[in-house]
């Protein structure tokens, strides 16, 4: 089995694919699908893409007026 994925931390557009599973070889001996399977399932969640938030704070920078600054026109 081959998961691709995006990089971690990828900022990426809804609806852009962020991951890809294939099956190669498609016919797998049973015993390494068990030892696959067994490690798929304890690893929740193996995949997590989350929304980003607003932010809850903000930065206020006053501006300061160059007007009667030294040099200024």
């Amino acid at each position: 089995m081959v998961i691709a994925t995006s990089r971690n931390f990828t900022y990426v557009d809804a609806g852009h694919r962020v991951a890809s599973v294939k099956s190669a070889p498609f016919v797998v001996a049973k015993p390494d699908l068990e030892v696959l399977m067994s490690v798929v399932e304890g690893a929740r969640p193996m995949l997590q893409a989350l929304p980003i938030r607003t932010p809850a704070v903000a930065i206020y920078t006053p501006i300061r007026s160059t007007a009667n600054a030294p040099g200024s026109c």
